[in-house]
């Protein structure tokens, strides 16, 4: 009788699943568990059906406080995450990242493009001095390394911000480097004694913002050649005594 009701419980479970856009998760891992079925067939039942499920620290505790078996949770870690290296970041219920950062949209997900530091380094100071700031000096931005570990190909056109509330995207800048060999770098502007500009207006990347919701965006790009670009965001000051304007993320575009 026992085993019937389980059946019972497995197909309900199925019909429901197929019926709706839901997948299996936490919480009908734990009602499984309530139900008293056997680890295998909780085991198969994870395995068959897709899912979605909380595997951050807190929610393994809340699953094996439930009652779930190391087995179990070994199938809803090998079934219920990203594949490994695949580098995408948590998601909230809407599908979109719930951790500050940038990211670029690949294969359906969103994956994080990582931080690196940009320093700056200034040229022309010597002539800007003699000339009595006739001569401006140039500030130039460079990150090590030739190329960023990030790679995206040509038809990447979507990222998505994730930012503090009241940074509006308008106040980050995506930028193209120069490749030099051992470094990326691009000019970001030029001082006199109290004056400087900004970056170069044909060294900018226009790119359209678009608001999901309080402090989330989609961010859509047009063509990029190939080469080495950056998000520089606001924050990032430059002035002729700093040596560090500080972290952007950067990117590749391939073929």
């Amino acid at each position: 009788m026992q085993a019937i009701q389980k059946l019972i419980l497995i197909a309900g479970l199925a019909v429901c699943i197929s019926g709706q856009t839901k997948k299996l998760n936490n919480d009908d891992v734990l009602k499984m568990e309530k139900a008293g079925l056997d680890e295998s067939t909780i085991v198969k039942a994870i395995e068959s059906t897709p899912g979605e499920y909380d595997t951050s620290a807190d929610g393994l505790i809340a699953l094996k406080s439930g009652g779930a078996s190391g087995a179990v949770l070994a199938a809803i870690l090998s079934h219920g995450k990203q594949p490994a290296g695949s580098g995408s970041s948590a998601k909230s219920a809407d599908g979109y990242p719930q951790e500050l950062g940038v990211y670029f949209l690949k294969g359906g997900a969103y994956v994080p493009i990582e931080p690196e530091i940009m320093n700056a380094r200034t040229t022309n100071a010597l002539a800007t001095a003699y000339s009595m700031g006739a001569k401006a000096m140039k500030i130039n931005g460079s990150v090590s390394g030739q190329h960023s570990k990030t790679s995206l190909g040509s038809d990447v056109r979507v990222f998505f911000f994730d930012i503090a509330e009241g940074v509006a995207p308008a106040e980050f800048t995506l930028l193209r480097f120069d490749e030099k060999g051992d470094r990326r770098e691009i000019e970001l502007g030029k001082a006199r004694f109290s004056t400087k500009t900004g970056v170069p207006e044909d060294r900018t990347i226009h790119f359209e913002p678009e608001k999901i919701d309080k402090g989330r965006y989609k961010i859509t790009v047009g063509n990029l050649k190939t080469g080495e670009y950056a998000f520089l965001p606001p924050g990032a000051e430059v002035s002729r005594n700093s040596t560090s304007v500080g972290k952007v993320y950067t990117f590749q575009v391939t073929e």
